[in-house]
Protein backbone atom coordinates (compact mmCIF):
# COMPACT_ATOMS: atom_id res chain seq x y z
CA UNK A 1 0.00 0.00 0.00
CA UNK A 2 0.98 3.65 -0.32
CA UNK A 3 1.94 5.37 2.89
CA UNK A 4 0.19 8.50 4.14
CA UNK A 5 3.46 10.48 3.79
CA UNK A 6 3.76 9.57 0.10
CA UNK A 7 0.16 10.57 -0.61
CA UNK A 8 0.62 13.98 1.05
CA UNK A 9 3.86 14.57 -0.84
CA UNK A 10 2.33 13.79 -4.21
CA UNK A 11 -0.67 16.04 -3.54
CA UNK A 12 1.48 19.06 -2.55
CA UNK A 13 3.53 19.22 -5.75
CA UNK A 14 0.88 20.73 -8.06
CA UNK A 15 -0.17 23.18 -5.34
CA UNK A 16 3.35 24.58 -5.11
CA UNK A 17 3.76 24.77 -8.87
CA UNK A 18 0.49 26.66 -9.33
CA UNK A 19 0.33 28.94 -6.30
CA UNK A 20 3.90 30.04 -5.69
CA UNK A 21 5.84 29.81 -8.95
CA UNK A 22 5.65 32.73 -11.39
CA UNK A 23 3.89 32.38 -14.69
CA UNK A 24 6.08 30.35 -17.09
CA UNK A 25 6.00 33.14 -19.66
CA UNK A 26 7.20 35.86 -17.30
CA UNK A 27 10.76 35.43 -18.48
CA UNK A 28 12.20 35.27 -21.96
CA UNK A 29 9.84 37.51 -23.96
CA UNK A 30 9.44 41.28 -23.61
CA UNK A 31 5.64 41.11 -23.62
CA UNK A 32 5.62 38.72 -20.68
CA UNK A 33 6.66 41.44 -18.25
CA UNK A 34 2.97 42.23 -17.88
CA UNK A 35 1.90 38.62 -17.25
CA UNK A 36 1.64 38.04 -13.46
CA UNK A 37 1.81 34.69 -11.79
CA UNK A 38 -0.82 33.09 -9.58
CA UNK A 39 -2.81 34.92 -6.97
CA UNK A 40 -0.10 34.86 -4.31
CA UNK A 41 2.50 36.13 -6.75
CA UNK A 42 1.05 39.43 -8.01
CA UNK A 43 3.41 41.30 -10.33
CA UNK A 44 3.80 44.75 -8.75
CA UNK A 45 5.91 45.95 -11.67
CA UNK A 46 3.03 45.17 -14.01
CA UNK A 47 0.58 47.16 -11.90
CA UNK A 48 2.95 50.14 -11.65
CA UNK A 49 3.47 50.14 -15.41
CA UNK A 50 -0.29 49.94 -15.94
CA UNK A 51 -0.69 53.07 -13.78
CA UNK A 52 2.20 55.17 -15.08
CA UNK A 53 2.56 54.38 -18.80
CA UNK A 54 -1.00 55.32 -19.91
CA UNK A 55 -0.74 58.46 -17.81
CA UNK A 56 2.47 59.40 -19.63
CA UNK A 57 0.69 58.70 -22.91
CA UNK A 58 -2.05 61.16 -21.93
CA UNK A 59 0.37 63.86 -20.81
CA UNK A 60 2.65 63.62 -23.84
CA UNK A 61 -0.23 63.89 -26.31
CA UNK A 62 -2.02 66.62 -24.34
CA UNK A 63 1.10 68.78 -24.10
CA UNK A 64 2.22 68.18 -27.69
CA UNK A 65 -1.16 68.99 -29.25
CA UNK A 66 -2.42 71.50 -26.70
CA UNK A 67 0.57 73.84 -26.38
CA UNK A 68 3.40 75.47 -28.28
CA UNK A 69 4.60 72.46 -30.26
CA UNK A 70 1.30 72.36 -32.16
CA UNK A 71 1.63 76.04 -33.02
CA UNK A 72 5.29 76.00 -34.04
CA UNK A 73 5.70 72.47 -35.49
CA UNK A 74 2.31 70.80 -36.08
CA UNK A 75 3.70 67.68 -37.86
CA UNK A 76 5.94 66.88 -34.90
CA UNK A 77 3.04 67.39 -32.48
CA UNK A 78 0.86 64.94 -34.40
CA UNK A 79 3.79 62.53 -34.62
CA UNK A 80 3.72 62.31 -30.81
CA UNK A 81 0.04 61.33 -30.96
CA UNK A 82 0.54 58.70 -33.65
CA UNK A 83 3.60 57.39 -31.81
CA UNK A 84 1.58 56.85 -28.64
CA UNK A 85 -1.19 55.16 -30.61
CA UNK A 86 1.32 52.97 -32.42
CA UNK A 87 2.92 51.92 -29.14
CA UNK A 88 -0.45 50.89 -27.75
CA UNK A 89 -1.33 48.96 -30.88
CA UNK A 90 2.04 47.18 -30.81
CA UNK A 91 1.41 46.05 -27.23
CA UNK A 92 -2.00 44.70 -28.19
CA UNK A 93 -0.55 42.93 -31.23
CA UNK A 94 2.22 41.41 -29.11
CA UNK A 95 -0.27 40.13 -26.55
CA UNK A 96 -2.42 38.64 -29.30
CA UNK A 97 0.58 36.94 -30.91
CA UNK A 98 1.69 35.51 -27.56
CA UNK A 99 -1.78 34.13 -26.85
CA UNK A 100 -1.80 32.33 -30.19
CA UNK A 101 1.71 30.90 -30.25
CA UNK A 102 2.67 30.26 -26.65
CA UNK A 103 1.47 26.96 -25.24
CA UNK A 104 2.10 28.12 -21.68
CA UNK A 105 -0.21 31.10 -22.14
CA UNK A 106 -2.96 28.90 -23.54
CA UNK A 107 -2.64 26.52 -20.61
CA UNK A 108 -3.40 29.40 -18.21
CA UNK A 109 -6.70 30.95 -19.30
CA UNK A 110 -5.83 34.38 -17.87
CA UNK A 111 -6.20 37.92 -19.20
CA UNK A 112 -3.00 39.45 -20.55
CA UNK A 113 -1.67 42.47 -18.71
CA UNK A 114 0.18 43.38 -21.89
CA UNK A 115 -3.13 43.69 -23.72
CA UNK A 116 -4.53 45.77 -20.88
CA UNK A 117 -1.53 48.10 -20.95
CA UNK A 118 -1.81 48.52 -24.71
CA UNK A 119 -5.51 49.28 -24.45
CA UNK A 120 -4.99 51.92 -21.74
CA UNK A 121 -2.11 53.53 -23.66
CA UNK A 122 -4.52 53.97 -26.58
CA UNK A 123 -7.21 55.32 -24.22
CA UNK A 124 -4.67 57.76 -22.75
CA UNK A 125 -3.64 58.97 -26.20
CA UNK A 126 -7.26 59.46 -27.30
CA UNK A 127 -8.17 61.28 -24.09
CA UNK A 128 -5.08 63.47 -24.47
CA UNK A 129 -6.06 64.24 -28.06
CA UNK A 130 -9.58 65.20 -27.02
CA UNK A 131 -8.39 67.40 -24.17
CA UNK A 132 -5.73 69.04 -26.35
CA UNK A 133 -8.37 70.04 -28.88
CA UNK A 134 -10.35 71.82 -26.17
CA UNK A 135 -7.31 73.42 -24.52
CA UNK A 136 -5.77 74.65 -27.76
CA UNK A 137 -8.95 76.08 -29.26
CA UNK A 138 -10.06 77.74 -26.01
CA UNK A 139 -6.84 78.89 -24.35
CA UNK A 140 -3.46 78.20 -25.89
CA UNK A 141 -4.30 78.67 -29.58
CA UNK A 142 -5.60 82.23 -29.08
CA UNK A 143 -2.67 82.92 -26.76
CA UNK A 144 0.00 81.90 -29.28
CA UNK A 145 -1.79 83.40 -32.29
CA UNK A 146 -2.43 86.78 -30.67
CA UNK A 147 1.05 86.94 -29.14
CA UNK A 148 2.58 86.58 -32.59
CA UNK A 149 0.55 89.40 -34.12
CA UNK A 150 1.57 93.06 -34.14
CA UNK A 151 0.98 95.73 -31.48
CA UNK A 152 -0.48 99.12 -32.43
CA UNK A 153 -0.74 102.13 -30.12
CA UNK A 154 -2.56 105.44 -30.41
CA UNK A 155 -5.22 104.17 -32.81
CA UNK A 156 -7.86 106.78 -33.56
CA UNK A 157 -10.90 104.77 -34.68
CA UNK A 158 -12.38 107.82 -36.41
CA UNK A 159 -9.35 108.16 -38.69
CA UNK A 160 -7.65 104.75 -38.91
CA UNK A 161 -9.05 102.00 -41.13
CA UNK A 162 -8.96 98.29 -40.57
CA UNK A 163 -6.94 97.80 -43.74
CA UNK A 164 -4.03 99.70 -42.14
CA UNK A 165 -3.79 97.37 -39.14
CA UNK A 166 -4.79 93.97 -40.54
CA UNK A 167 -2.05 92.25 -38.51
CA UNK A 168 -3.03 93.78 -35.18
CA UNK A 169 -3.03 91.52 -32.14
CA UNK A 170 -3.14 94.11 -29.36
CA UNK A 171 -4.72 97.47 -30.11
CA UNK A 172 -4.36 100.55 -27.89
CA UNK A 173 -6.78 103.35 -28.76
CA UNK A 174 -6.66 107.07 -28.06
CA UNK A 175 -7.93 108.25 -24.70
CA UNK A 176 -11.10 109.76 -26.20
CA UNK A 177 -12.18 106.44 -27.75
CA UNK A 178 -15.32 104.73 -26.42
CA UNK A 179 -17.96 102.14 -27.25
CA UNK A 180 -20.97 103.44 -29.18
CA UNK A 181 -23.51 101.39 -27.23
CA UNK A 182 -26.46 102.78 -29.23
CA UNK A 183 -25.25 100.79 -32.24
CA UNK A 184 -24.80 97.46 -30.43
CA UNK A 185 -26.32 94.44 -32.21
CA UNK A 186 -26.39 90.68 -31.65
CA UNK A 187 -26.59 87.89 -34.23
CA UNK A 188 -28.22 84.65 -33.05
CA UNK A 189 -26.83 81.28 -34.12
CA UNK A 190 -27.17 79.02 -31.08
CA UNK A 191 -24.89 81.49 -29.28
CA UNK A 192 -25.55 85.23 -29.45
CA UNK A 193 -22.69 87.03 -31.20
CA UNK A 194 -22.56 90.61 -29.94
CA UNK A 195 -20.82 93.59 -31.59
CA UNK A 196 -20.51 97.31 -30.92
CA UNK A 197 -18.38 99.85 -32.81
CA UNK A 198 -15.42 101.59 -31.19
CA UNK A 199 -15.69 105.29 -31.96
CA UNK A 200 -14.65 108.79 -30.91
CA UNK A 201 -17.81 110.47 -29.56
CA UNK A 202 -18.78 113.60 -31.46
CA UNK A 203 -16.58 112.86 -34.48
CA UNK A 204 -17.81 112.59 -38.05
CA UNK A 205 -16.81 108.97 -38.57
CA UNK A 206 -17.13 107.67 -42.12
CA UNK A 207 -15.90 104.13 -41.57
CA UNK A 208 -16.49 101.84 -38.61
CA UNK A 209 -13.77 99.20 -38.75
CA UNK A 210 -13.05 98.57 -35.08
CA UNK A 211 -15.57 96.50 -33.15
CA UNK A 212 -15.70 95.22 -29.59
CA UNK A 213 -17.28 91.77 -29.55
CA UNK A 214 -18.33 88.95 -27.28
CA UNK A 215 -20.79 86.07 -27.04
CA UNK A 216 -24.03 85.87 -25.08
CA UNK A 217 -23.58 89.31 -23.53
CA UNK A 218 -26.15 91.43 -25.35
CA UNK A 219 -29.86 91.39 -26.20
CA UNK A 220 -30.00 90.82 -29.93
CA UNK A 221 -31.49 93.75 -31.81
CA UNK A 222 -32.03 95.74 -28.61
CA UNK A 223 -29.02 98.08 -28.14
CA UNK A 224 -27.22 96.57 -25.20
CA UNK A 225 -23.64 95.37 -24.79
CA UNK A 226 -22.15 93.80 -21.66
CA UNK A 227 -19.06 92.08 -23.05
CA UNK A 228 -15.50 92.41 -21.87
CA UNK A 229 -14.74 95.43 -19.69
CA UNK A 230 -17.57 97.50 -21.13
CA UNK A 231 -18.16 99.26 -17.78
CA UNK A 232 -14.48 100.08 -17.16
CA UNK A 233 -13.87 103.73 -18.01
CA UNK A 234 -10.13 103.02 -18.16
CA UNK A 235 -10.55 100.35 -20.84
CA UNK A 236 -9.14 101.81 -24.04
CA UNK A 237 -7.63 98.73 -25.67
CA UNK A 238 -8.57 95.52 -27.41
CA UNK A 239 -7.31 91.98 -27.83
CA UNK A 240 -7.79 90.52 -31.32
CA UNK A 241 -10.32 87.72 -31.80
CA UNK A 242 -8.51 84.95 -33.69
CA UNK A 243 -10.97 82.06 -33.54
CA UNK A 244 -11.80 81.36 -37.18
CA UNK A 245 -15.12 79.74 -36.34
CA UNK A 246 -16.43 82.90 -34.64
CA UNK A 247 -15.47 85.57 -37.14
CA UNK A 248 -18.18 84.82 -39.76
CA UNK A 249 -20.92 85.29 -37.17
CA UNK A 250 -19.41 88.51 -35.90
CA UNK A 251 -19.27 89.72 -39.50
CA UNK A 252 -22.98 88.98 -39.91
CA UNK A 253 -23.71 90.92 -36.73
CA UNK A 254 -21.72 93.86 -38.10
CA UNK A 255 -23.75 93.72 -41.30
CA UNK A 256 -26.93 93.94 -39.22
CA UNK A 257 -25.57 96.99 -37.44
CA UNK A 258 -24.60 98.55 -40.78
CA UNK A 259 -28.13 98.11 -42.08
CA UNK A 260 -29.80 99.30 -38.88
CA UNK A 261 -27.60 102.38 -38.36
CA UNK A 262 -26.70 103.28 -41.96
CA UNK A 263 -22.97 102.96 -41.37
CA UNK A 264 -20.12 101.28 -43.25
CA UNK A 265 -17.54 98.74 -42.08
CA UNK A 266 -15.27 97.81 -44.99
CA UNK A 267 -12.57 95.88 -43.09
CA UNK A 268 -13.90 95.15 -39.58
CA UNK A 269 -11.41 94.18 -36.87
CA UNK A 270 -12.92 92.21 -33.98
CA UNK A 271 -11.54 92.83 -30.49
CA UNK A 272 -12.22 91.99 -26.87
CA UNK A 273 -12.59 95.32 -25.07
CA UNK A 274 -10.14 95.40 -22.13
CA UNK A 275 -7.89 97.74 -20.19
CA UNK A 276 -4.74 95.61 -20.37
CA UNK A 277 -4.41 93.18 -23.31
CA UNK A 278 -1.14 91.73 -21.94
CA UNK A 279 -2.89 90.76 -18.73
CA UNK A 280 -5.63 89.06 -20.75
CA UNK A 281 -2.98 87.07 -22.63
CA UNK A 282 -1.52 85.94 -19.33
CA UNK A 283 -4.99 84.85 -18.24
CA UNK A 284 -5.30 82.70 -21.36
CA UNK A 285 -1.91 81.09 -20.75
CA UNK A 286 -2.57 80.48 -17.05
CA UNK A 287 -5.99 79.01 -17.80
CA UNK A 288 -4.38 76.54 -20.21
CA UNK A 289 -1.78 75.54 -17.64
CA UNK A 290 -4.44 75.02 -14.97
CA UNK A 291 -6.54 72.98 -17.37
CA UNK A 292 -3.73 70.56 -18.26
CA UNK A 293 -2.77 70.18 -14.59
CA UNK A 294 -6.32 69.33 -13.55
CA UNK A 295 -6.84 67.02 -16.53
CA UNK A 296 -3.57 65.16 -15.87
CA UNK A 297 -4.47 64.63 -12.23
CA UNK A 298 -7.98 63.48 -13.16
CA UNK A 299 -6.68 60.99 -15.73
CA UNK A 300 -4.12 59.69 -13.25
CA UNK A 301 -6.91 58.94 -10.76
CA UNK A 302 -9.08 57.38 -13.45
CA UNK A 303 -6.28 55.23 -14.80
CA UNK A 304 -5.18 54.18 -11.32
CA UNK A 305 -8.72 53.12 -10.46
CA UNK A 306 -8.92 51.11 -13.69
CA UNK A 307 -5.59 49.42 -12.91
CA UNK A 308 -6.72 48.48 -9.40
CA UNK A 309 -10.03 47.17 -10.74
CA UNK A 310 -8.23 45.14 -13.39
CA UNK A 311 -5.85 43.69 -10.78
CA UNK A 312 -8.80 42.71 -8.57
CA UNK A 313 -10.64 41.04 -11.42
CA UNK A 314 -7.41 39.38 -12.52
CA UNK A 315 -6.85 37.83 -9.12
CA UNK A 316 -10.41 36.50 -9.10
CA UNK A 317 -9.98 34.93 -12.52
CA UNK A 318 -6.87 33.16 -11.26
CA UNK A 319 -8.90 31.42 -8.57
CA UNK A 320 -11.18 29.77 -11.15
Amino acid sequence: GISLRAQLSSSLVPLVSLDFLPHPTMYGKPSSVMMPGRRRKMNLLAICLAVVVPWLSFISVAVALGFGLRFSMPPLAYLVFFGAMGYGVSLLAGALAASKHTEAVRSYKEPSWTAYLGLMVIVGALCGYSFAGYCYSTHMGPFYSTSNLNVYSGINPAQKTGRAVMDVGRAYFTSDSALDLDKAVGFKNQDLYCVVPITVPGSQQKNYDFWAVGTNCCRGLIPQFRCGEYANVNAKAGLRIVRDEDRPFYRLAVQQSEAANNITAQHPIFLTWVQDPVNELHHLRDAGMRAVTVASFAFFLFNGACAMLAATLYSKVQML
